[in-house]
């Protein structure tokens, strides 16, 4: 392999030579992509010739203008987006956070999104942004904080942040505990539907004012018996269907269900498996053919077994 002459070698220490007058770093520039390469890296590159390289064909050159400190901050936002870790690792991009508290509220919508994808995306990013004004970014913020880091997101202004640490399936229970007195229904629902809700909140929730609330707790696989027995005679019939279907309802609620004044509900109590056989006797003659039908169906059933 032919060894690089001495002047070559001189060129390439003068591209990467801090001292380098701006003069001659565009003209080194000028001569090849390597030594464009070279100049794109050194941190005293004049900001307009930095300017100019961001735009190369060369996506190394480009990569080098997005890693330094001298670029204009508008150029960062743009190569951000095509080299988010470089942008990151850019000093300048803390140095404008500290400075500016809304910087980040004001990157492009791409850019950010690209940036929270980012292995070493820092805390204060996905804090930021889970208050930017699009859903997405709010989104995709939320999803990337740790767990200990929820605590400090869960008074996020926007209700769609509450509801996904809601949604999070490792989400501590003191949180979801603090989240079921959510001023938002729909984030009061989602606590309600989470699986890991304790008996507590779902008692609490079983009261909500809303019926969608409710309406899920009558749903819940852990609802305890004693809820539902509440529930039964809730004023909303979506609630009181939910509990007519459940698996865990006592026989007492059923009966209490098997003469509500809503067919739908007293088909639910005749399609339901536990519904005992002489609550089923009664509801075959009911007026309603499909509340009858299905009571039939389940008492053959049974007789066959």
């Amino acid at each position: 392999m032919k060894k690089p002459s001495l002047e070559l070698l001189r060129q390439q220490q003068e591209a990467s030579n801090e001292q380098t007058p701006p003069q001659r770093l565009a003209q080194l520039a000028s001569i090849s992509i390597e030594f464009a390469r070279l100049v794109a890296q050194n941190p005293t590159a004049p900001v307009d010739l930095l300017a100019k390289l961001s735009k190369s064909d060369d996506k190394l050159t480009r990569q080098s203008v997005t890693a330094n400190p001298n670029t204009r901050i508008e150029i960062l936002l743009r190569l951000g987006r095509e080299f988010p870790k470089e942008f990151l690792e850019n000093p300048v991009f803390l140095l404008i956070c500290l400075e500016n508290p809304n910087f980040v509220q004001t990157i492009p919508e791409d850019t950010l999104s690209r940036l929270l994808r980012c292995q070493d995306a820092p805390l204060f990013l996905l804090e930021r942004a889970a208050s930017y004004p699009e859903r997405r970014i709010r989104t995709q913020a939320v999803d990337r904080a740790p767990l200990n880091f929820l605590a400090k997101l869960v008074q996020n202004p926007y209700e769609d942040v509450r509801m996904v640490i809601a949604e999070n399936p490792k989400i501590p229970i003191p949180l979801l505990e603090q989240l079921g007195s959510d001023e938002s229904v729909w984030v009061r629902c989602t606590v309600a539907a989470h699986p890991q809700t304790p008996i507590g909140v779902l008692e609490q929730l079983a009261q909500d004012e809303s019926e969608e609330v409710r309406r899920i707790v009558a749903a819940h696989s852990q609802t305890p018996i004693r809820i539902l027995e509440q529930l039964a005679r809730d004023r909303d019939r979506e609630v009181r269907w939910s509990v007519a279907a459940h698996k865990q309802v006592s026989p007492s609620s059923l009966e209490v269900l098997a003469r509500d004044l809503d067919s739908q509900i007293r088909c639910a109590v005749a399609k339901n498996p536990n519904t005992p056989p002489e609550l089923l006797s009664v509801l075959q003659t009911d007026e309603t053919p499909s509340v009858s039908r299905w009571a039939k169906y389940h008492l053959k059933r049974m007789a066959l077994k």
